[in-house]
């Protein structure tokens, strides 16, 4: 890579690579990016701007050194997309351009320059991530699979069928016959699709569509009535679910260890059985209990060598499969594998290349019934919330107290870290996570804040409201996504209107043809008012589609995120219902003139339309109302925020910040002081030594002056 004086000289064979490269080695994150000819080569040189003198700005050199740089990079950009396209598919070429494309909206909307080095690296690493790391693979997954992808697979099936119906027959199980297609199953995917991507897209699959297709050419294959009586079999469905299940087991690297069991106490003291884990190689033995939420729980694990870090796994519920038939087990797991395997091609698309401050995906597993399980790195020192209440509760006087001040340092240290993390899994890998809330922010190891559980994250510039259900988290949501699920079902009121005429309908017409079954008078009641119904749907659907929502909801929930951590608790807990709640965020929307961390009025209530009391420090305030804007086009992007000024103050991010973070969960007051103390003297240096004023020397003593005596008479010497 041609580097000259720190400055990259672009040349017809500089890649993108060779871009990303220089920009994390040769320049700062808040650097501009500016570019200027060399008059003798005629290449471009991009180098590090200063400040922009006024002569510059007048004369326009400015302005065409700022373009010059952007447009070596859309030229690199577009070079490595050629380069790539040959080499794709039709699906992947359209993907890629995808996001080809939304890197380059992306940095047209990076701020006042458009030019930062961090938002360069960030955009040439989420299209280098694309190609070469088995994690970003949003550009390959296309719905799970499909019969065409499996080659000439109908002589398979058409065995299967065989040994099916003859055991349908005898009344034997039909489970050998499932796992033999199982089996072929997966050596035809693996046959044409064997890369890491392809395997986890197969993994992640509850697989109902490939199910679907091989039950219809089943039923083809027998034909008539007996073939229309064998794909409605519960024990056929039950059976083609477990083939599925155990191809998709043989994808992954890692999974559960067979044989082994260990009860762990979990919620409600009841006992859990847990299989040992095998991740990256090594085997992992399940020693505690973390969480529950959702359809899933969370246990601690650890190396069963006793070599190595301790990690977190999760998996559903198993007791939410008990006591249930075969096909409700079935019907139920494809629930849970359906939710999880978004999940974890949402975390693995968001987690791109990784990340300090998103928690590390380490691996995966998918047992016999097909339900997926993620071990994740151990975050020991809980969520963003508990600690929000700890640290309110630790500013104070005396032995383990801090004071104000360097909480505050504590508090900005940890909204930065989230912002990296945010910042990252949106600006860099296109994934918006819509239920981002201080449950879902936790600290690692070393007092780093991570983004967790990206379950509800959806890939893509925007997101459609009406395509995706309304996350638990009302507190933390922005106004616009609550305000469009209200419009969403204030839209679909005509069409309860219209299901009511419709039952009424149906009912007259049972009246009249009392011989007549209610299934045939439901269709007649149904088809008189078709017209009208289909023209209310369409209208309908047309306009709920056009409710979508963009990242600057990420913004407004990491706004919340950081009020939680200054007030000491989440915000909404002044309300006694959730619906209040989620109105007074509406209401504060509709105005965009509304404040959300203002001072308390003279009579010590908040402004009517104001959220959560001022923290005291202007500064922050003013940071905070930033996020908290109530138009989502006038908050910074997750980028902006992380480059805000607010975070070049002593002691933030630093080591030592971290050390009283972790000083501060151990609760061990001599730890405390002594980490505040190491913190206090970055953040409050002493003054520069200075030397005391020098007094003049005294002199030193002289010697005595030699005194002259005369000289002596003569004396005589006795001779007259």
């Amino acid at each position: 890579m041609p580097i000259v004086g720190g400055n990259l000289v672009v040349t017809s064979q500089t890649t993108l690579t060779e871009l990303q490269s220089y920009l994390k080695d040769h320049t700062a994150q808040g650097d501009k990016i500016l570019g200027k000819v060399d008059k003798t080569t005629g290449n471009t040189i991009l180098y590090v701007g200063g400040k922009t003198t006024l002569g510059d700005t007048i004369s326009g050199k400015a302005e065409r050194r700022k373009e010059l740089a952007k447009q070596t990079f859309d030229r690199l950009l577009e070079e490595a997309v050629k380069s790539d396209m040959s080499a794709l598919g039709k699906d992947a070429r359209i993907s890629l351009m995808g996001l080809a494309e939304n890197i380059g909206s992306a940095r047209e909307s990076t701020g006042k320059h458009s030019m930062r080095s961090a938002q360069m690296e960030r955009l040439t690493t989420a299209y280098i991530n694309r190609s070469t790391t088995e994690h970003g693979m949003a550009a390959t997954v296309h719905g799970g699979p499909k019969l065409s992808d499996l080659g000439n697979f109908g002589s398979t099936i058409q065995v299967a069928v065989g040994h099916f119906q003859q055991a349908l027959a005898s009344g034997k199980d039909l489970t050998p016959y499932a796992e033999a297609l199982g089996d072929a199953l997966a050596t035809a995917w693996l046959a044409g699709h064997n890369t890491p991507n392809e395997r986890i897209e197969f993994a992640a699959s509850n697989g109902k569509g490939l199910r679907n297709e091989i039950r219809d050419m089943m039923q083809t294959l027998i034909g008539g009535d007996a073939g229309l009586a064998f794909a409605h079999n519960d024990k056929v469905e039950t059976a083609l679910a477990k083939a599925f299940n155990r191809a998709a087991g043989q994808m992954l690297p890692d999974g559960e260890v067979a044989g082994t069991s260990t009860q762990i106490r979990g919620p409600g003291s009841k006992m859990n059985d847990l299989p040992n884990i095998r991740i990256g190689g090594q085997e992992y033995k399940p020693v505690g209990y973390i969480a529950e939420g959702g359809f899933a729980r969370v246990f601690r694990y650890a190396p069963v060598s006793g070599q190595g870090n301790e990690i977190a796994y999760k998996r559903p519920e198993a007791g939410s499969l008990k006591g249930k038939s075969d096909l409700a087990r079935m019907e139920t797991l494809d629930e849970q594998t359906k939710a999880s395997g978004e999940e974890l091609l949402n975390h693995l698309t968001a987690q791109g290349n990784g990340h300090e401050n998103v928690v590390e995906l380490l691996g995966a597993t998918r047992n016999s019934d097909g339900q997926l399980g993620f071990a994740m790195e151990i975050l020991p020192h809980g969520t963003m919330l508990d600690f929000a209440g700890e640290l309110a509760g630790a500013v104070g006087t005396g032995p383990g107290k801090i004071d104000k001040s360097l909480a505050d340092v504590l508090r900005l240290t940890l909204i930065q870290d989230l912002a990296e993390g945010m910042a990252h899994v949106q600006d860099t890998n296109g994934v918006i996570d819509l239920d981002f809330k201080s449950p879902n922010a936790m600290i690692g190891e070393n007092g780093i804040g991570k983004v967790i559980d990206l379950g509800a994250a959806r890939r893509g510039n925007t997101v459609t409201l009406q395509d995706v259900p309304l996350p638990d988290n009302p507190l933390w949501l922005a106004p616009e996504i609550l305000k469009g699920k209200s419009d969403i079902s204030d839209l679909a009121k005509p069409m309860g209107v219209l299901k009511k005429v419709e039952d009424w309908t149906t009912s007259v017409v049972q009246g009249m043809f009392p011989k007549l079954k209610s299934g045939k008078a439901m269709s007649i009641g149904g088809n008189i008012l078709a017209p009208d119904t289909v023209r209310e749907g369409s209208r309908v659907k047309g306009q709920q589609s056009a409710l979508q929502v963009n990242g600057a909801v990420n913004v407004w929930a990491l706004g919340m995120v950081a009020a939680d951590l200054f007030a000491g608790d989440m915000w909404g807990s002044q309300y006694r219902f959730m619906s209040d709640a989620q109105d007074a965020i509406v209401d504060f929307g509709k105005n965009p003139n509304n404040v959300a961390i203002a001072p308390k009025l003279p009579d010590g209530s908040l402004p009517p339309t104001a959220l959560r009391e001022s923290t005291g420090n202007p500064t922050v305030d003013g940071f905070l109302n930033q996020m908290l804007a109530p138009v989502p086009g006038n908050r910074p992007t997750l980028t902006q925020v992380t480059n805000h000024q607010i975070f070049q103050g002593r002691g933030i991010g630093g080591q030592e910040a971290r050390d009283l973070i972790v000083a501060l969960k151990s609760g061990d007051p001599t730890r405390i002081d002594l980490a505040k103390a190491n913190l206090d003297r970055v953040v409050n240096p002493p003054p520069p030594n200075r030397m005391p004023p020098q007094t003049p020397p005294r002199p030193l003593p002289q010697p005595p002056t030699t005194v002259q005596m005369p000289p002596l008479p003569d004396v005589p010497d006795g001779t007259g």
